[in-house]
């Protein structure tokens, strides 16, 4: 039986094109599904058939013949908790949320299988407060960046697609932005540096490598300044000029100096030593700072300002008895 399905087009999903949303909502559904219904003009907005690149706007009632069948078949079916987030928010507002995600917590899964992740989380705080209903086609929370399991430190989520858009325009263009890390390495390093180095991903194995001719990769530069020294270990603190993945990690092996408790790119015996002295077994590697110039629209609650996180206790624990 076929059926109009209307929606409601809120703040949280306004200002995306109409067969982006359709296509979050019917996740399941194929591309050729989507086309067709606004070939056939079973789309309609506020009582008129709109064309695919039509922008919904807030307070829209969206109309999409669908059969029974086709809804069942093309809806993705989570069930979400409402769950407070029991992680520090230092930063909240209508479009956005900055958390402190711990190590060892994956940021959203890689799939559609259910993981425990810090997006899911945020999904259930959000769902918890009522600023977010799971159930509701289109827009759903998500952050508009990323760290590694392994690493700690400061994560930023869109609350509503404006506020996702602008997070990603604002991490892709990096105008407007200032990301600092901390970073544990193997070795004595000195003074400050550049790395200015190509990488290049491998699918199939999920690494990272530097690039060398004729192999031509994505430009990535770091750059570095020493804090102080822990016997055969250097604290070092980090600012990402590019973005890529995992680029500090591969960027520091390269200079023969790698983070420090890095299964993937670290030294096996400096991570074993730190094991076996201090029981210490993770990637000493922190988001601490994030710094916004001027920034207008969704993200002008963030304009201006910085945010610092210290290091979590057990990386603090561990300098303690490396100085000692």
């Amino acid at each position: 039986m076929v059926k109009m399905k209307q929606i409601t087009i809120t703040a949280q999903n306004a200002n995306q094109r109409a067969d982006k949303f359709i296509r979050k909502w019917l996740k399941e559904a194929p591309l050729s599904f989507i086309y067709r219904v606004f070939r056939k003009k079973d789309v309609k907005v506020n009582g008129k058939r709109i064309t695919i690149q039509y922008i919904l706007q807030p307070g829209d009632i969206m109309e999409v013949y669908v059969t029974d069948k086709q809804l069942l078949d093309f809806t993705v079916h989570r069930r979400y908790q409402k769950k407070p987030l029991n992680l520090p928010i230092l930063y909240e507002d209508d479009h956005c949320m900055l958390i402190h995600k711990p190590k060892g917590l994956l940021v959203q899964g890689e799939d559609d299988t259910r993981q425990h992740t810090l997006t899911e989380m945020v999904i259930e705080h959000l769902y918890f407060h009522d600023l977010f209903n799971p159930d509701a086609p289109g827009f759903t929370p998500a952050p508009g960046h990323r760290l590694d399991r392994n690493t700690s430190g400061l994560v930023l989520y869109g609350k509503t697609i404006e506020g996702l858009q602008s997070l990603h325009r604002l991490f892709k263009e990096r105008e407007d932005l200032n990301k600092q890390y901390l970073a544990l390495v193997v070795g004595k390093l000195t003074g400050k540096g550049k790395i200015d180095l190509p990488l290049i991903k491998d699918e199939t194995n999920k690494m990272v490598y530097v690039a060398h001719p004729p192999i031509k990769g994505l430009s990535a530069i770091t750059e570095y300044e020493v804090i102080a020294h822990y016997g055969d270990f250097t604290l070092v603190k980090i600012q990402l000029i590019t973005g890529r993945t995992h680029q500090i990690r591969v960027h520091m092996q390269a200079i023969n100096h790698p983070v420090a408790g890095d299964r993937k790119y670290g030294d096996f015996h400096a991570n074993r030593w730190l094991k076996d002295q201090f029981r210490y077994e993770h990637q000493f590697l922190h988001a601490s700072e994030l710094s916004f110039s001027k920034l207008e629209g969704a993200l002008s609650g963030l304009s201006g300002k910085t945010f610092t996180l210290k290091l979590d206790a057990q990386e603090e624990e561990l300098l303690i008895k490396l100085k000692a």
